[in-house]
């Protein structure tokens, strides 16, 4: 597979971490290595595989053509717009016990290159098209909002991902 740019969405934590998550993770998953995004570079895995509380654990490298798992990626940035107003809605409506720190995430977009074995699937969530990808960096990040605490976010990651973080939501080029 060609190395290619896509888009991706995560939750971060203004005044609490300067790292991503999934937003995709229910309750009982969120806090497994899988759903936390420390580095730049990530390589998926099955939360299957990752979780020895499940009887049915069956290992397999992900993405793998009859699972969900290996990391999102939506190739266009429309697509990726919807599912961020999907997003956003959910942190808004859902209680604070269903995230991270029991607050409200902030949704970040970005670029990731991805590499590896990559499968273009049905989305799992059924709102955008999406792929299932083996390797993904990220390359350049978006913050909506403004104020002190997402300043300082937008320092932290550039710090930690050591790449372009932006205020605002990215435009379609004209």
């Amino acid at each position: 597979m060609t190395r290619q740019l896509a888009w991706r969405l995560w939750h971060a934590y203004p005044g609490h971490s300067d790292e991503l998550f999934s937003p995709m993770r229910s309750k009982a998953v969120k806090d497994m290595p899988i759903a936390r995004w420390s580095k730049a570079s990530k390589h998926a895995e099955c939360a299957i595989n990752a979780n020895p509380h499940l009887q049915w654990n069956r290992h397999h490298e992900a993405p793998f053509e009859n699972c969900a798992c290996g990391i999102g990626a939506i190739p266009e940035l429309s697509d990726v717009m919807t599912r961020y107003a999907l997003l956003c809605s959910f942190a808004e409506k859902r209680t604070v016990d269903r995230f991270h720190f029991n607050t409200r995430p902030l949704v970040v977009v970005g670029t990731i290159r991805v590499s590896g074995k990559v499968i273009d699937r049905l989305p799992h969530n059924t709102d955008v098209p999406e792929l299932r990808v083996q390797y993904a960096r990220i390359r350049e990040l978006w913050l909506p909002g403004v104020g002190a605490d997402i300043e300082q976010l937008k320092d932290a990651l550039a710090l930690r991902f050591r790449v372009p973080v932006h205020l605002g939501i990215p435009q379609e080029s004209a």
